[in-house]
């Protein structure tokens, strides 16, 4: 890519429509901690708020990009220090770019903890079927949710893999019920845990049922609802290996949720953070807004130039391996957003790594823009490059496809044909090609696992799926320019890395700090 072709943001030419104010801003989230004034209706709603300001807070960020950077989608580029370890799988307990993964979904567990210890005395106030005490019920609903939803975000990192045969006997989490900062719990079976989460779908799906006849839009985007719920609980079902559950709440969530299925759809989806296809993503507004990418897929370098500053290239500390990056057709519309900064005069791959060694224009490569930025999330016109904010997806219904195809997959007697069709009807909306009904056993598997990827690309779920099918790795192959290695970082362990389905790095340790402070706390290492 030319430097000097660099042209100003195109915002207005992005033929989407643009999200208004009152839109995002219908309920802006504040925090407030728990232990704060519990002594109003608008007190309750207030703590919901708080709630729902820590639920964003678990969403993306460091939650999605440190398990892409540990799995082999991705190479490191040099100056990328901040995940170097934990690309090569040498980080240690102390010292792990995802330790804020344990501490900020522990907190989302005491968030709803303090939330469920008080509402009850405020639904009990309000007149029976009122509309106030079905909002509070529905609230209660949503705490549950919430625990669950952290419970099930950290079983999948800090948890041996489910096996139903032997998780009675495997370490599960501290199941805390209550606020109570001198508790020093110690870690319930990994059966129990399940269990406990299983407990809390049941308790979210009897408070959020009460508002639904009142008042659909407690299911809207930015609130979870029944339909995150069952989002959720569709997640839950593939992991404890409930298949016919997962397959359940995927045709549910199908039938409500229709798929982006052209290249407007797409960039509507990735760029503005709206569509069809989103069941539940926590809203942002450019005063509050969290966990955005950053120098992680993409990074600006910015430089003096003839007619004064510009893009000189770009900098980031992960760029898609070419194998990654082949497992694309040409005419995917992923291919087409995935890889194509909305924002510049170019089309994929012509985007052009900074580095020190040349200005050669043909030293392109394909970077990953998937999110590059919610224009409704800049604070100033200049933050198209400086801040790629964007709302982080809980729950869209691509997952339903690819768990419905998995379910019938890993059944014990397997439906191919049924695996297949939720497999094209995927790749259809992506115009991607029939998966032909030659393709059988293992290659209709690779298949399955291979659309994962390229759905779910940068997303973070690519170390959680290599769990689930107790699969190791080996990086795929890295982006070449002029012979060269686009990473820059010939170090053993980096491009070469191989890591065994046995490596106890694929279950994180539970922080330093934690197991120092209660002591009870068994490790996994």
């Amino acid at each position: 890519m030319n430097k000097n072709i660099i042209k100003a943001v195109l915002c207005a030419a992005l033929t989407l429509p643009v999200l208004s104010s009152c839109e995002l801003d219908q309920e802006p989230y504040s925090s407030i901690t728990y232990g704060s004034s519990w002594s109003t209706y608008d007190d309750a709603c207030k703590h919901y708020t708080g709630m729902m300001t820590v639920v964003r807070g678990v969403v993306g960020g460091s939650a999605a990009y440190v398990p892409e950077a540990m799995a082999d989608l991705f190479n490191l580029r040099a100056g990328a220090a901040s995940l170097a370890q934990e690309h090569r799988w040498t980080f240690t307990t102390n010292q792990f770019a995802g330790d804020a993964v344990w501490a900020n979904n522990f907190s989302l567990v005491m968030q709803a903890n303090d939330f469920l210890a008080n509402i009850d005395t405020f639904i009990n106030a309000e007149e029976e079927g009122s509309e106030k005490q079905l909002r509070l019920k529905h609230y209660k609903g949503v705490a549950y949710f919430a625990r669950a939803f952290a419970y099930t975000n950290m079983i999948v990192r800090y948890c041996k893999d489910y096996e139903p045969e032997t998780a009675a006997n495997e370490l599960g989490l501290p199941i805390v019920t209550t606020v109570d900062k001198e508790a020093r719990p110690s870690r319930a079976t990994l059966q129990e845990t399940v269990n406990f989460i299983l407990s809390d779908f049941k308790n979210a799906e009897d408070n959020m049922q009460a508002i639904r006849d009142f008042d659909n839009s407690s299911d809207g985007l930015y609130h979870p609802g029944l339909d995150a719920l069952d989002a959720l609980q569709m997640r839950f079902a593939l992991y404890t290996h409930d298949f016919d559950k997962a397959i359940e709440k995927a045709d549910i969530i199908i039938d409500g949720y229709s798929l982006a299925s052209s290249v407007a759809e797409m960039q509507q989806l990735w760029v503005l953070d709206t569509g069809s296809e989103i069941i539940f993503e926590p809203a942002q507004t450019p005063e509050e807004r969290t966990n955005g990418y950053g120098t992680v897929y993409i990074s600006y370098d910015i430089r003096q130039m003839d007619d004064g500053y510009g893009i000189y290239g770009y900098d980031p500390y992960l760029v898609p391996t070419q194998g990654v990056v082949d497992l694309y057709e040409d005419g995917d519309t992923r291919k087409n957003v995935y890889f194509t900064n909305p924002y510049m005069e170019e089309a994929y791959p012509k985007t052009k790594l900074s580095n020190t060694s040349t200005d050669d224009p043909s030293e392109s490569a394909w970077l990953l823009f998937k999110f590059p930025g919610n224009q409704n999330l800049f604070k100033n016109p200049s933050d198209w490059y400086a801040s790629p904010y964007n709302m982080s997806k809980a729950f869209r219904s691509a997952e339903a496809y690819l768990t419905a195809a998995e379910a019938y997959l890993r059944k014990a007697t397997p439906d191919e044909g049924k695996a297949r069709q939720y497999l094209n009807d995927l790749r259809s909306a992506r115009n991607a090609s029939e998966i032909e009904a030659t393709v059988t056993g293992q290659d209709l598997v690779k298949e399955m696992e291979d659309e994962w990827t390229r759905e779910y690309l940068g997303e973070g779920k690519r170390l959680d799926c290599l769990k689930r099918w107790h699969k190791g790795f080996k990086r795929m192959d890295a982006q070449h320019f002029n012979g060269n290695l686009l990473t820059s970082v010939p170090n053993a362990g980096y491009q070469d890395l191989e890591v065994s389905a046995s490596d106890k790095r694929f279950v994180w340790e539970i922080p330093d700090n934690d197991r120092q402070a209660n002591p009870n706390l068994q490790p996994n290492w």
